[in-house]
């Protein structure tokens, strides 16, 4: 049923990995215990007991089995093999059995360059040729995820207002965001600019195949050779940034943390912050780019 299920659901995801995603997840962790049961006899227990297994060991990756499980008994549902409640809802079901995930899970930290650091790694990436370190600058310039600026199309970028405007379903959060564009970011993009007319496609970022955005082990290759250690990540220049804003600028929290597109899980603190404070964000943009180019 979950192999069927993904298979007339993949064109739609907008990952092209989504399927190989959810087809691992299913080996690895649901098809074990109740894949050879047929799914109208898999029970709440069922359920519950497999999920109470990783729920604590592998959070995150529990918290998304769950949710594929449910998709895939909305199915079943609506196709009239499976009858009665959805064994994996959440509200009112397995949250009074189980742990809120936020509570319990691990939060990740990725190696980063620290922030006294940071203005020599940057310096030994503009002097590499190609478009990873073009690429590794930006992200560090930009401090959002690596993965939404590998994707980022041309569509997003206007250079002349100096913004980058990405649409919610590329975020994280699944909310809308805006990056004001520094001097060195505009730059960067600039130099990229003859690669689109040479039709390299509307990646801002193309990798080395066709039509193909480049991809986190070039990025990554050319910040171990630019920091000299393989101990640091792309992603971990989010961190190197929000330290440099804690330890060495008077910047607000909040701007930081509207820079770096994170939730605002306070819901009084999130309606004070309705707008987007993007003038004050330029201004530590541009802080940022700054001390990362030691100008």
């Amino acid at each position: 049923m979950g192999l069927r299920y993904i298979e007339e659901h993949k064109d739609q995801w907008q990952d092209k990995k989504g399927a190989s995603t959810w087809k691992n997840s299913l080996q690895h962790h649901v098809f074990p215990a109740i894949g050879r049961k047929p799914i109208c006899e898999i029970s709440d227990e069922d359920i519950f007991l497999l999920l109470n297994k990783i729920w604590r060991k592998i959070t995150e990756t529990a918290t998304r089995v769950r949710g594929r499980v449910e998709k895939i008994f909305d199915y079943a549902k609506a196709h009239g093999w499976y009858e009665g409640d959805n064994p994996a809802r959440w509200k009112g079901h397995l949250e009074p059995r189980l742990p809120q995930a936020s509570k319990i899970k691990d939060v990740r930290h990725y190696p980063a360059v620290p922030y006294d650091q940071v203005t020599r790694v940057m310096k030994a990436l503009a002097s590499m040729p190609g478009v990873p370190a073009k690429a590794a600058r930006f992200n560090c310039l930009t401090v959002l995820r690596p993965g939404v600026v590998r994707a980022t199309p041309w569509s997003e970028i206007d250079l002349e207002n100096r913004l980058w405007s990405i649409p919610a379903h590329r975020m994280k959060m699944k909310r809308a965001h805006t990056v004001p564009l520094t001097d060195s970011t505009i730059a960067i993009l600039i130099s990229l600019l003859p690669l689109r007319d040479e039709g390299d496609g509307d990646w801002v970022f193309p990798g080395q195949k066709l039509g193909k955005t480049l991809s986190d082990v070039a990025i990554s290759k050319v910040l171990h050779e630019a920091a000299e250690t393989k101990n640091v990540t792309v992603h971990g220049f989010r961190s190197t940034f929000r330290d440099w804003v804690s330890e060495e600028t008077v910047f607000s929290p909040e701007v930081a943390e509207m820079a770096l597109a994170h939730e605002i899980k306070n819901k009084v603190e999130a309606a004070y912050r309705r707008g987007d404070l993007l003038e004050k964000r330029r201004v530590l943009m541009n802080a940022w780019d700054q001390f990362c180019t030691g100008r």
